[in-house]
């Protein structure tokens, strides 16, 4: 059964991130927001207790986490009361609600509740508390609200992180974003913007809070009320990254390679709202809970973004890859039911950056808009590898070979480095009970156009014991003709045996009357494709369906990503998105790992502890997505 959790402030800078890091736990979530609420954010005013209660009554949660708040210490002095109101009076009203519900309730706090003199800090989760301001104080208050009120259940707990930063909407969300407005506005000598170069600060990413808030909650609802009345009621989670505002804008410059000449850092404490000097925060209680604490390095997490966004701004328009491109429409695919013709189901038709948006690429166009500015050396094949503590070679059969720090093979379902690395124990790749038949055909305007009608990318039949894939590879330039193909598969144990199934030795024409014939009792929509095909658009090499829940790799210096390690089939669409997904991942944990080093040093980097942390979530994610297809394929 999937667990059902609800975010408030779910439109904010951390909000967003915990509803992400939730939903890729596999987690439904419902958002709520109230100024920014949209037709997917539930507008919710968590003072209103009567529309939180109807709120909750609603759906059957298991989790809440609440992220709103007033988090301006300037706004809490301006408006004490409002400040109390949503800070102290909804919190108190959110934790009876939730606890008398059964709801566990995550609060985020802050390190404000500590006074932050120097020489105080890191400060213990348990360590005596003295706000240095208003701000401070009504997020205490707020943290003893939800002690009292889920006394009973143990089903409250209290958070308490650092300034925040991450992917916003606008840089004012963050008070470190905030920061890169600072440096613009310091280009000019006679600017003279004085900056805090006192007060310590421990930046966190608001990804890595949410990742925790996922932990916390499967960790405290994983265990009955006597064993979670054991467990901590205030945590604290912390980067151990330090930097005063200056130096984040002296590091934010160098990045972006500015000048930061019209900013002067101040080494005393600022006037107005009193702020503490450092409010480090410990996190041994998460550590003593198995929670991991690790954090994305400040200054990697900037220097990727920057990259990327400069990658990015390199790179063509990615709808250029799109088969619908010519025509200049949206991707979007249908799914009917095959004798009635009814479409049940309808994704797309977005544009990029919209809920829902999803872009079908032609695989050339794609593969070569991937490979812009990137120095490819194509007509190499793989024949060995020798690997050793300091790196590996690969051997090629042309009798070249190459060095490096790691080895990743993205080689395939075939991977001949998966063969060398498994050589030990090398998997036999499961064989699905599938046959197919495959056709390709030109369309001319009238026919595509048609085609169109029932979806602009591709469109997939449902009928009793078969499947029909239709979809388009392109438009010509001219617009006067598009590419078609599909594929008629169904289910058979005897498929099994590839070698002596009757399709592996067909001729075109009896697998073209084959197909026909199996789409006899459809839809005339459905009908039209497979008729207008010729004889000679007939693909004759059988089709293997197979797949692989991939098992776990040797510790080193070689690794496998997409269909080398985690093959699957093609019904859920998901294969090559996780192959670019594990291509991501892993490049992040590498540029993160080098980005640390650097900061402390370190000249050499860790390979095989970085491939092995790469490898423990792309494995644990293989094997449900390959499951998953393999459902739908045989469904």
């Amino acid at each position: 059964m999937t667990r059902k959790a609800l975010v408030t402030g779910a439109t904010g800078l951390l909000g967003r991130q915990v509803v992400l890091e939730f939903e890729r736990a596999g987690w439904e979530v419902v958002e709520t927001g109230f100024t920014r609420s949209t037709s997917t954010i539930r507008k919710l005013d968590i003072v209103d207790s009567s529309a939180v209660a109807a709120l909750l009554d609603e759906e059957k949660y298991e989790s809440k986490s609440t992220g709103a708040a007033n988090r301006s210490p300037d706004k809490c002095d301006a408006d004490p009361e409002g400040a109390r109101a949503l800070n102290v009076e909804a919190t108190r009203t959110l934790a009876h609600a939730t606890s008398s519900r059964s709801i566990l309730l995550i609060y985020i706090s802050t390190d404000y509740v500590f006074p932050g003199k120097p020489g105080e800090a890191p400060y213990e989760s348990d360590a005596a508390t003295h706000p240095p301001n208003l701000y401070g104080q009504t997020k205490l208050d707020g943290e003893k609200a939800i002690l009292e009120q889920t006394k009973e259940t143990n089903l409250g707990v209290v958070l308490r992180v650092p300034v925040l930063y991450g992917s916003t909407t606008d840089h004012s969300e963050s008070a470190v974003n905030i920061l890169l407005n600072k440096v613009g506005q310091s280009q000019e000598k006679e600017a003279k913007i004085s900056m805090d170069d006192w007060a310590q600060r421990y930046p966190t990413n608001t990804e890595d809070v949410g990742r925790v808030c996922q932990d916390i909650a499967t960790k405290y609802l994983g265990v009955g009320n006597k064993e979670r009345a054991e467990l901590p009621r205030i945590l604290q989670f912390s980067s151990e990254d330090r930097y005063t505002k200056f130096e984040i804008c002296q590091l934010l410059a160098e990045i972006l390679n500015l000048p930061l000449e019209g900013m002067v850092g101040v080494k005393e404490a600022g006037t107005g709202v009193q702020r503490p000097y450092d409010t480090h925060l410990s996190t041994r209680a998460l550590k003593e809970l198995g929670i991991p604490v690790w954090t994305q390095e400040f200054k990697g997490w900037w220097i990727l973004k920057d990259l990327l966004a400069s990658t990015l701004r390199d790179l063509s328009d990615l709808e250029s890859c799109s088969v619908t491109h010519t025509l200049n429409i949206l991707s979007q695919a249908s799914f009917f039911n095959a004798y009635t013709g009814k479409k049940f189901l309808s994704i797309g038709g977005r544009k990029a950056g919209e809920e829902g948006y999803f872009c079908r690429v032609n695989r050339a166009q794609f593969r070569a808009w991937l490979s812009e500015h990137i120095p490819v050396q194509w007509n190499k094949t793989f024949s060995h590898y020798e690997e050793s503590e300091s790196g590996v070679i690969v051997h090629f059969r042309d009798g070249t070979s190459a060095a490096g720090d790691l080895l990743v093979g993205a080689d395939g379902i075939n991977s001949p480095v998966r063969s060398q690395l498994l050589a030990a124990n090398l998997p036999e790749l499961n064989e699905l009970p599938l046959a197919y038949i495959i056709g390709e055909i030109q369309l001319n305007k009238a026919q595509y156009e048609r085609q169109l009608a029932l979806a602009s990318s591709f469109y997939l039949v449902y009928g009793e014991g078969f499947k029909l894939f239709a979809g388009s590879s392109g438009v010509s330039e001219d617009k006067g003709t598009a590419s078609y193909y599909w594929h008629l598969s169904w289910r058979d144990e005897a498929a099994v045996d590839n070698e002596s199934y009757w399709t592996t030795h067909a001729s075109k024409k009896e697998l073209l009357d084959c197909a026909k014939k199996r789409v006899q009792t459809m839809h005339p929509n459905f009908q039209e494709l497979i008729e207008l095909t010729p004889e000679d658009g007939i693909l004759q090499n059988a089709v293997r369906v197979r797949d692989w829940i991939p098992t776990d790799l040797p510790q080193g210096r070689v690794t496998l990503l997409g269909d080398a390690i985690h093959p699957m089939t093609q019904f859920r669409g998901e294969g090559a998105n996780h192959a670019m997904l594990d291509g991501l991942k892993l490049a992040d944990l590498i540029n993160r790992e080098l980005a640390v080093f650097s900061v402390q040093g370190v000249k050499d980097l860790d390979v095989p502890k970085v491939l092995q942390m790469y490898e423990e979530e792309m494995l644990e994610r293989g094997r449900a997505a390959v499951l998953t297809s393999r459902a739908a394929a045989l469904d």
